[in-house]
């Protein structure tokens, strides 16, 4: 025995790497916990569905198509040279030394920021969990170091522990969440399903640009299938494997993601996915705890802030150096009053299409006067995004009804208030 481990002197991983002890399915669970699917659902496409919208699904096909383009090379260099080194000896063969020194240190500073990040955004979500769904109120900083004491006791067990410990949490959380979009799907119902989702003109804006800014979250949203290639030397068969793993975990990725977000896409339809990824402010955030806080002393008071706060927080949307002047109504009451005197003097509009041009006209004119409204490039940019976002496409206001005393002839008409 070795002192102090526990481990006889003939046993393999006592002297190195334990050659040829994980299975095929372990290698494809190892590169599916390093994508981290369930992590890339709830981050990197929730990001995405805010670019593209409805054509979330187009750019998951796109970027599945050049991630498996990647892998494919991938898993011809390590099908020549299969190595626990991975990317690291792959490009000290093809770069030189220079190539694998530079691509070892980036290595090194991935696996430095990514580890403690997913250790940190575990521990935060599972002290969150206990204390709403078990009322146990846990420091994440506690649950962070049990965490990794955890993950150091499996890694000390050796390879084939710890494939087979990603092997039952990669099912299990590739499970759950595929089991919740099929069955979002089943019960949207094919009568929702449309074809537009493949098409770039059903992103958010209607614009290409759209979809190449949500490309980069949808590749990034498969980075780490190339970890399965570190296997080189402890998988079965490293020959056929781990090139076989690579290309699996990509497909498996893949078709997961592009699950999700077409539960997403149909579930929520075209109109709907895009309020899909908008979070609550921090100021609505904090309107709640003050409602919490006061509901026992001012409870008329704090149901009227709740029901009114997003009327009260709508000026946060626009530019920060022109909330002084908009966040109170002194600003547009005169406005308000003279489009109420242009349209009074009419009486009836021929329509609303008549009218809100009239209102337009009113306003165009008496924001040349407007003063104390410093207009800078980003301020700008902000609001062309506000009125992309607002009016883009067009809303109908009112729908068209027409009633049958007019269906014979007589023209629309609308009133205005006074």
């Amino acid at each position: 025995m070795v002192k102090g481990y526990g481990l006889s002197t003939d046993s393999v991983e006592a002297r190195g790497l334990a050659r040829g002890v994980v299975g095929p399915a372990r290698v494809v669970a190892f590169g599916v916990s390093s994508v981290a699917p369930a992590g890339s659902v709830v981050g990197g496409l929730v990001i995405l569905v805010s670019y593209a919208g409805f054509a979330s699904p187009l750019v998951v096909v796109i970027a599945f198509v050049a991630s498996l383009c990647c892998a494919s090379s991938i898993a011809e260099f390590a099908r020549r040279l299969p190595s626990a080194g991975s990317l690291y000896t792959y490009n000290s063969r093809g770069l030189g030394q220079i190539g694998g020194f530079l691509t070892g240190w980036v290595m090194i500073a991935a696996y430095a920021l990514y580890a403690p990040a997913g250790l940190a955004l575990t521990s935060a979500f599972a002290s969150l969990l206990l204390t709403a769904v078990w009322h146990v109120t846990i420091a994440p900083w506690v649950l962070f170091l049990v965490i990794l004491a955890a993950v150091v006791l499996i890694a000390w067990l050796g390879i084939a522990t710890s494939s087979s410990v990603d092997l039952l949490l990669a099912a299990g959380e590739v499970a759950v969440i595929a089991a919740l979009a099929i069955t979002i799907l089943v019960k949207t119902g094919p009568a929702q399903y449309s074809a537009a989702v493949l098409s770039p003109a059903s992103s958010l804006h209607g614009q290409f640009s759209d979809i190449t800014n949500a490309m980069i979250y949808g590749i990034s949203a498969f980075a780490g299938f190339e970890a399965a290639a570190a296997l080189g030397e402890e998988a079965r068969d490293s020959h056929r494997s781990i090139p076989a793993a690579t290309i699996a975990v990509v497909i498996v990725t893949g078709l997961f993601y592009l699950l999700v977000v077409l539960a997403e896409a149909f579930g929520t339809g075209r109109d709907g996915i895009t309020g899909l990824t908008a979070q609550p402010s921090r100021w609505h955030h904090r309107i709640a705890e003050l409602a919490d806080r006061d509901a026992a002393t001012y409870p008329a008071a704090m149901k009227c802030l709740l029901a009114d706060r997003e009327g009260l927080t709508a000026y946060l949307r626009f530019p920060a150096e022109h909330h002084h002047r908009i966040r109170h109504s002194n600003f547009i009451e005169r406005t308000f009053g003279e489009t109420r005197r242009r349209t009074k003097v009419i009486g009836r509009l021929p329509g609303e299409t008549s009218c809100l041009t009239l209102v337009w006209a009113v306003l165009d004119r008496a924001s040349r006067g407007w003063r104390g409204l410093t207009m800078t490039a980003g301020g700008l940019r902000m609001l062309q995004d506000l009125c992309r976002s607002l009016l883009d496409p067009p809303l109908q206001l009112r729908p068209r009804t027409v009633p049958a005393a007019q269906s014979a002839g007589q023209p629309e008409t609308a009133r205005t208030v006074a």
